[in-house]
């Protein structure tokens, strides 16, 4: 009887001493390159071009049906296919596709379709394929300096992974095709962080239960609105004391 009354007052005493200070949250805009998942357009490669009708693949999900193999066998167990466009994977194979452990690298530089240079913004991919596409766990590495480690389905993005910026920020949560959905933490580069909910790659908590941390410690219950700061509230914790008798 004695804990619980302790308990319950303890309780009570912290409650008491939250104080709500209003103001407004020191927060900074952040946002994915958009050159990154997801891609507003898929760069296509034709595989070649002196064809009238080329085999043409996505940038990202590149399955050659015209690959050059190494090893003794090329459809079944570990192999090297090299693509006319400079890629290249080594890893496992299942009857001619990527399937199981590999790394996946791309060229520095694409042909378009429509014959134009253009630069690939991702460098190298190492982690599980299942029918050609990542799937499971893997690393995602962008020329930018951007990596991520994490979940994979069906060629994209999506479960729960980290993700690293090179300006210093990090980003740990849940993702779907591509995008932060769901909950998650961002850390800046000054160490501050927003703890809550995310929707379409933006922040998005309405309950104002999402917490800002500033680089001094300072903490604040946050609204979003799709990655708009709608309101703030500091939080002063400064006088949580427990009495002991």
């Amino acid at each position: 009887m004695k804990f619980t009354l302790l308990f319950i007052s303890s309780v009570m005493l912290l409650q008491s001493t939250i104080c709500v200070v209003t103001g407004k949250a020191i927060d900074k805009e952040e946002g994915d390159d958009p050159n990154e998942y997801p891609f507003v357009s898929v760069v296509e490669i034709y595989e070649n071009k002196e064809d009238k009708n080329p085999t043409v693949y996505k940038l990202q999900a590149a399955l050659s049906k015209n690959s050059l193999c190494a090893g003794d066998d090329c459809s079944n167990g570990q192999g090297t296919q090299t693509y006319p466009s400079g890629s290249q994977y080594v890893g496992e194979l299942k009857n001619g596709k990527r399937d199981g452990m590999g790394k996946y690298t791309w060229p520095s530089v694409v042909t378009s379709k429509d014959g134009s240079v253009a630069s690939s913004p991702t460098s190298s991919y190492v982690g599980r394929f299942r029918e050609g596409e990542k799937h499971g766990k893997g690393e995602l590495i962008w020329r930018n300096g951007n990596r991520y480690n994490g979940d994979f389905t069906d060629d994209q993005i999506h479960g729960y992974g980290m993700k690293v910026y090179a300006d210093g920020r990090t980003y740990e949560g849940n993702w779907k095709e591509g995008k932060r959905e769901g909950f998650g933490t961002l850390t800046l580069a000054d160490d501050s962080k927003y703890i809550g909910q995310y929707r379409n790659n933006q922040k998005h908590d309405e309950t104002a239960t999402a917490v800002f941390i500033n680089l001094n410690g300072e903490k604040w219950f946050v609204k979003y609105k799709n990655g708009k700061l709608e309101e703030s509230a500091r939080i002063s914790l400064g006088d949580w004391v427990v009495k002991q008798d």
